[in-house]
């Protein structure tokens, strides 16, 4: 929309935010380590791809960004 490339930084803080809140309904607004632990319970396909927490606390494994030009997906190199 701006001529420029995208940015990982708004989309990174939406998908967290996104995960942050599924996970704050589904412990009934915990806090602490049962916050964490919801957190860690949370599966989602956000902007970045999809988000799989694994024993380490990496919660997304790989990730795509492209434009759309012309009405096509062109991924950045």
């Amino acid at each position: 929309a701006f001529g420029e490339p995208p940015e990982f930084h708004g989309a990174k803080a939406y998908d967290g935010a996104r995960i942050l809140i599924q996970a704050l309904r589904d412990s009934d607004l915990a806090t602490g380590r049962a916050l964490a632990d919801a957190i860690r319970s949370v599966k989602f396909t956000g902007l970045l791809g999809p988000f799989r927490f694994n024993d380490e606390g990496v919660g997304i494994q790989s990730t795509r960004i492209a434009t759309i030009t012309a009405g096509r997906v062109v991924a950045l190199s």
